[in-house]
């Protein structure tokens, strides 16, 4: 199933999963799994490696490792790390970071079975990215 995040920005989900809006993000869900993803254009002032390496020096807790690839043009960083939802309740996030030249896509990957980072793992390698062309006069 694919899922238009933005009109640049897709993802590819191995079923369907119910969707909503919240916070101008878009929420993806089925039992054990939720993914949320939200688009940012990239500031004129700022290059693409230039934010990347912004995320990347913000210290976080729980941090169990980090990817970084480049598929496609598209620059991707990703975080897995334990996360407390409740007293002495913990889950797994993969929070990612898919950069273009103009737009960063920050998706996050909940999961409650610790062999879904495969999953998560595979559902980012899906991200797709189309730039939209624009009209140019002749």
């Amino acid at each position: 199933m694919n899922y238009q995040i933005t009109p640049e920005w897709r993802i590819t989900l191995e079923m369907p999963y119910q969707r909503r809006i919240e916070d101008n993000a878009l929420v993806l869900w089925t039992l054990g799994r939720t993914i949320v993803a939200t688009a940012f254009r990239i500031p004129a002032n700022l290059t693409r490696d230039e934010l990347l390496a912004k995320l990347k020096s913000k210290p976080s807790a729980g941090i169990l490792d980090v990817y970084e690839t480049i598929q496609d043009d598209i620059d991707r960083l990703a975080f897995m790390q334990s996360e407390e939802v409740a007293d002495g309740q913990t889950r797994l996030a993969m929070h990612t970071f898919n950069a273009s030249t103009t737009s960063l896509l920050q998706i996050a990957f909940y999961f409650d079975i610790p062999k879904d980072v495969e999953w998560a793992r595979a559902t980012w390698d899906s991200v797709n990215f189309e730039p939209i062309e624009k009209d140019i006069p002749l």
